[in-house]
């Protein structure tokens, strides 16, 4: 009996030996190296590996526009509901880089630049294709004239103006022209040269897009090959949890346009990188200056992507959704309430001048009826419409990500304007656009051999863990053994000696 104790007790005590041993440390000595290690690495500074994938992206990334064409454009102008054809894809491939201009322990201050260049062998048509749009310069001067002075007399003057110049409501185009050329606004730079814009401006916070004032419109026209805006992020290195963050942009620390703290504030990174040590809970917050705002990306699942064991993330439900379940994006709901109150689309107006613009997902995925039935040619139930993105979570790369978004433009009648008289008021597709981005093999080798080795850490672990368990469970069973030969025992001697 005496060595049966001694047997169970032994087994107990390795157990929970290993056991607190194996704790100690997995999660602490181990746990705290690994940290150190990859905080070491995670650092915007010349030299680092990171340094040289962030400067100069080596991802392979495609941009893919579809088009709205406009099927029926003489009969919306006289009332009808507009009929469209979605075109494309049109595929760039794009490269990005970063002109440094300074960097220091705590920031790094640059220019992003970025060049597409056409990809016919997976495009559906050319460059020279011909599309029919909405003219956006012509829609928007009259929203933003309208919302200047509601007198009928001035959109009777401008409809003149402009329609004697031969400016219609819809134009057709060729892709590169509405994507990187540029349409000449001649008609709108004369325009906006006269006295009484100066008057209307200056009385109304009505800014000109700086895009414009080179005399040409298109989608990117200003953006190809260019460096013009100026970041300045943290490096990272005195805390490895600001890795990527955008301190300011164009020399402010917040935007100037929406009238709140809260929607004026710049979080997050350029959504390139993340810092390190992802969990559940985090939110990936992406600062993205042609929607004058930071977007919010939410943890769906578990995921795989490319043979790694990723998290999924994908936009917050905010991002589109009504103010009924989202009041907090009211600020953004200036002179489009009606709008936001049904959900789907985010305002842009005031990010692009006054012009009335509007981002969604494509085909109006999850947006309110009206805006799908306000058209025909939409499928919103036909393909995959979301974004995701595909972080690897100990180091907080980007493995792969998808975004799909879409462009539109209100369409709303004016009566002293004879060209917009009988047209519809309806939410107007123009284009969406699929951005794709897939890390290399290359490029992850070195993330599988970390994965791996911390794969193989964690294996290490459980089984350590299920082994000092169950030595545990072993000492408790022989322990409820002897206890139970002992009562028996116990039992048996109390019968016999029973008179």
């Amino acid at each position: 009996m005496k060595s049966a104790m001694s047997t169970s007790a032994k087994i107990g005590c390795v157990g929970v030996i290993s056991f607190v041993s194996i704790m100690i440390l997995r999660y602490g000595i181990i746990s705290r190296v690994i940290t150190s290690e990859i905080s070491k690495k995670i650092r915007l500074e010349p030299g680092a590996k990171i340094w040289d994938i962030w400067t100069d992206i080596p991802i392979p990334i495609y941009s893919k526009f579809f088009f709205f064409n406009v099927t029926n454009p003489d009969q919306i102008i006289n009332g009808q509901k507009p009929i469209l054809k979605e075109v494309g894809p049109y595929v760039y491939k794009e490269h990005r880089m970063k002109v440094i201009l300074n960097l220091n322990e705590e920031t790094v201050k640059y220019r992003p630049r970025t060049s597409w260049y056409f990809c016919p062998d997976l495009s559906y048509g050319s460059e020279d294709d011909f599309i029919t749009l909405i003219n956006i310069p012509f829609v928007g001067v009259s929203k933003m004239t309208w919302d200047m002075s509601k007198q009928p007399y001035v959109l009777s003057t401008l409809d003149d103006m402009l329609v004697e110049k031969g400016e219609k409501v819809f134009q057709t185009n060729k892709v590169r022209e509405l994507l990187f050329d540029g349409v000449p606004i001649d008609n709108y730079m004369e325009l906006l040269s006269l006295p009484v814009a100066e008057v209307f401006g200056s009385n109304n916070n009505t800014r000109i897009p700086e895009r414009l004032l080179d005399g040409d419109f298109g989608f990117f026209d200003d953006r190809n090959g260019t460096a013009e805006d100026v970041w300045i992020v943290k490096t990272g290195k005195s805390n490895v949890n600001d890795f990527g963050r955008v301190v300011s942009w164009n020399g402010g620390t917040k935007m100037e346009i929406w009238g709140d703290d809260k929607c004026n504030e710049i979080r997050g990174t350029d959504g390139s990188i993340f810092p390190p040590f992802t969990d559940e809970s985090r939110v990936l917050d992406i600062f993205t200056p042609e929607l004058c705002r930071s977007l919010e990306m939410h943890y769906v699942k578990p995921s795989e992507h490319q043979g790694l064991a990723t998290m999924l993330f994908t936009f917050a439900p905010k991002t589109f959704g009504s103010l009924k379940d989202f009041p907090e994006n009211e600020c953004y709901c200036k002179d489009t309430y009606e709008y936001c109150q049904k959900g789907g689309v985010m305002p842009l107006g005031k990010c692009q001048g006054g012009a009335p613009m509007f981002l969604s997902y494509p085909h109006f995925l999850n947006a309110h009826p009206d805006f799908v039935n306000g058209v025909i040619g939409l499928h919103p139930e036909s393909g995959d419409y979301h974004s995701y993105l595909h972080l690897e979570k100990h180091i907080g790369m980007v493995i792969g990500a998808t975004f799909r978004l879409q462009m539109n433009v209100e369409l709303q009648p004016y009566d002293s304007m004879t060209a917009f008289t009988n047209v519809p008021n309806v939410m107007f597709p123009l284009m969406w656009i699929e951005q794709t981005a897939i890390a290399t093999d290359e490029l992850l080798a070195p993330v599988r051999k970390m994965a791996t080795y911390i794969r193989i850490l964690e294996v290490t672990t459980g089984f350590s863990i299920f082994t000092s368990l169950f030595l545990i469970f072993v000492s408790v069973l022989l322990q409820l053994k002897k206890n139970n030969w002992s009562i028996q025992r116990m039992i048996s001697t109390t019968n016999i000696n029973k008179p």
